[in-house]
């Protein structure tokens, strides 16, 4: 009797465990306009471990603003002479929240290195970093975004999101994104 009530237990937290996590796979890419900076010096004055960088902007889709992205970035490793990173940089760990209305938003987190003499990415050398997870309804997507400065400062973020097949029809409004619309992404 303590074999079949074992083998039931599995079995049905297996079935919980794994119930409705077939994933789809959603692409769509938002553009943000030259972002409002703040940078805070933290002690010693100067450039310092633990200086903080803080930016907001629009989000664009398709010409229309549908929210706003809130960057926190904090200086977490200073820059040195090896063959990796000459000293032009420094490395930084960033969080994004991406809102697209109400309670809708997407969180990503990062690590990745700015040119020591500007607080703005560096030009067409894209950063990627993991989508961490998301509310309202992006609370189940995960995945990763890759965001590119273009040459007219513009800032483009390549969404990819596996995310459970109900989710997909909300990323296929217009105002948000498409799905399935990528080469080897399946339909939702």
């Amino acid at each position: 009797m303590m074999k079949l009530n074992t083998a039931v237990a599995f079995s049905l937290l297996g079935m919980i465990l794994f119930s409705g996590t077939s994933q789809a796979n959603c692409t769509f890419s938002l553009t943000s306009e030259q972002r409002s900076m703040k940078t805070v010096d933290m002690p010693p004055v100067g450039f310092s471990l633990g200086d903080m960088v803080f930016f907001y902007s629009d989000l664009i889709y398709q010409g229309k603003t549908i929210g706003t992205v809130i960057v926190d970035t904090q200086t977490d490793r200073m820059p040195n002479a090896t063959a990796a990173n000459t000293g032009q940089y420094e490395e930084r760990l960033t969080i994004a929240q991406y809102h697209t209305g109400g309670v809708d938003s997407i969180v990503t987190i990062g690590d990745f290195f700015y040119p020591n003499s500007n607080s703005a990415m560096a030009m067409d050398i894209p950063q990627v970093r993991a989508v961490s997870g998301g509310t309202g309804k992006f609370k189940f997507a995960r995945g990763q975004v890759t965001i590119t400065r273009t040459a007219d400062s513009t800032y483009q973020h390549l969404f990819e999101l596996d995310v459970r097949p109900s989710l997909c029809k909300f990323l296929t409004a217009p105002t948000v994104g498409a799905c399935g619309s990528q080469a080897g992404s399946r339909a939702c």
